[in-house]
């Protein structure tokens, strides 16, 4: 089984603890934790400098205000990587700047461990690079 590097942006709270658990007990991963307030406005690059995916929670990251902004620059750093946002909200008008911005797909607040798999099973085989996000 091939192992996985996973940049998490989010504050470490029960459903991120969750999700991370759920993804480290069905692949071979390692998962940096970056806390959004200290990452973000500077976007160093972490420890992890080729990522196979890329978690963006939303709810801990200051809400909807700048994460399209923050998650095309994301997509800029991390070209290669699949970017997927853990989303509260399910209006169209919130989720399709999201989607310009180069998000890949989307996990609702509090996800199953069934949807958790089903998305990042679906990422990690995907081809993020051939993306035209802006």
């Amino acid at each position: 089984m091939p192992e996985y590097n996973i940049i998490y942006i989010g504050s470490q709270n029960y459903t991120n603890d969750f999700i991370s658990e759920v993804i480290e007990s069905a692949y071979v991963v390692n998962i940096i934790f970056l806390n959004p307030t200290e990452f973000l406005p500077k976007l160093e690059l972490p420890q992890i400098t080729s990522p196979h995916l890329i978690i963006f929670d939303i709810n801990t990251c200051s809400g909807m205000g700048n994460a399209p902004e923050n998650i095309q620059k994301l997509h800029q750093i991390f070209p290669k990587a699949c970017i997927l946002v853990i989303n509260p909200y399910k209006k169209s008008t919130l989720v399709q700047p999201l989607i310009d911005a180069g998000a890949h797909a989307f996990l609702p607040a509090t996800p199953s461990e069934k949807e958790i798999i089903s998305i990042v099973d679906k990422l990690l085989q995907m081809d993020c690079s051939a993306c035209t996000c802006k």
